[in-house]
């Protein structure tokens, strides 16, 4: 699991960590095993969202998806956090799986061709 080419993490109802992939970059060195994501979080207001998104799949019984812009000193990154509640064989919730994929190159390409599609090649203006 630690050499999947996307981070991948599984948590109980409480949204501790039960395994995890190579985790982010800046938790490098952390024992993610047993923590949430407000005990290993330096960014603690990111560490209370991803702790309420958790939640909110444990509780509601459904998959979240979305992309998160975060900023690490002076660079923006873009991931795509997704996440799925895990059901015993009774149904009931007894955690989630999730995965993390940096998508921001994605993200910059996405913008740049956005921006050409609005720009007039010959004049440089905006067409809108």
């Amino acid at each position: 699991m630690r050499q999947a080419p996307v981070k991948l993490l599984c948590k109980d109802t409480e949204c501790r960590y039960l395994l995890a992939s190579n985790g982010c970059s800046h938790l490098s060195g952390i024992d993610l095993i047993g923590k949430t994501d407000v005990d290993i979080q330096p960014y603690k207001a990111l560490g209370k969202k991803f702790l309420a998104d958790d939640l909110r799949v444990i509780r509601e019984k459904t998959p979240y998806k979305y992309i998160e812009r975060m900023q690490f000193g002076d660079k923006a990154y873009y991931y795509e956090i997704a996440r799925e509640p895990l059901f015993d064989h009774s149904g009931e919730v007894v955690g989630l799986v999730g995965t993390v994929i940096d998508v921001t190159e994605l993200v910059m390409l996405r913008e740049f061709y956005r921006e050409k599609c609005m720009l007039d090649l010959l004049t440089k203006v905006h067409r809108f």
